[in-house]
């Protein structure tokens, strides 16, 4: 019997014995690497349908690279990727041609690819490196719990329509906004996480409160317009 591809997702979640077949999940190309440049120039870009469009807001999603993956499960809600309005502004001076990322302190420059000439921001470091900075920036810019976008409709309609318009091809997972381990420490650095938790673990806890409040609100949101399927990304640092 050959599943859908929701069904087959669900089936393996709830153990709820055995697939048709294992269910595909990756995390897709690099968007400046060389290995999707060359899918871009590939007769696969060609093959596979560029978008579909849901019934209910005309909205269109591109689905090439799903498809040509087969994915079973892929990272993608129709609610956007700022449901918390993060902002950056131009990094303190010391940091020349950066920029700083207000919520969490995380430090980027923009850098073109050697393969490929495309830029991408890689992170420097870490600013709010002690908790006089962090609150200075928090006062002027908002805590993280303040910059929860409220502009965006969390409509079971839209949910619904999403579905329909893409589940022929993978089944979704929406996805929230800070990956909290990664944030925090990429924010005050790996040396200074290791030292707070030893010295004044009250502030490393009170950081992780606030990124762990703004996802528990969006995932009550997601949860109201009918997703099933949450994920966030937040394995790099290791400390997950």
């Amino acid at each position: 019997m050959t599943l859908s591809k929701r069904e087959r997702v669900f089936k393996t979640l709830e153990l709820d014995g055995e697939p048709d077949k294992v269910p595909i999940h990756c995390f897709g190309f690099e968007q400046t690497g060389l290995s999707f440049q060359s899918f871009k120039n590939s007769e696969e870009w060609l093959k596979y349908e560029d978008y579909v469009k849901s019934k209910f807001s005309n909205v269109k999603y591109y689905i090439r690279e799903q498809r040509f993956w087969n994915v079973d499960l892929w990272g993608m809600d129709p609610f956007g990727e700022y449901k918390i309005k993060v902002r950056y502004r131009k990094a303190p001076p010391e940091y020349p041609d950066c920029r700083i990322n207000l919520m969490d302190g995380r430090i980027y420059k923009i850098v073109k690819q050697v393969n490929t000439g495309l830029e991408y921001p890689w992170y420097v470091d870490g600013y709010f490196k002690n908790p006089e900075i962090l609150k200075s920036y928090w006062d002027q810019f908002g805590k993280p719990t303040e910059l929860v976008n409220d502009r965006i409709n969390y409509s079971s309609q839209i949910w619904e329509g999403f579905i329909d318009a893409i589940s022929p091809y993978f089944y979704p997972m929406a996805n929230l906004p800070i990956n909290p381990s990664e944030a925090l420490v990429g924010g005050i650095t790996f040396f200074r996480f290791a030292y707070y938790m030893r010295k004044n673990p009250n502030f490393i806890h009170m950081i992780m409160d606030e990124y762990t409040k703004v996802n528990i609100e969006i995932i009550e949101r997601l949860s109201e317009a009918g997703v099933d399927i949450i994920t966030f990304g937040d394995s790099p640092w290791g400390i997950t």
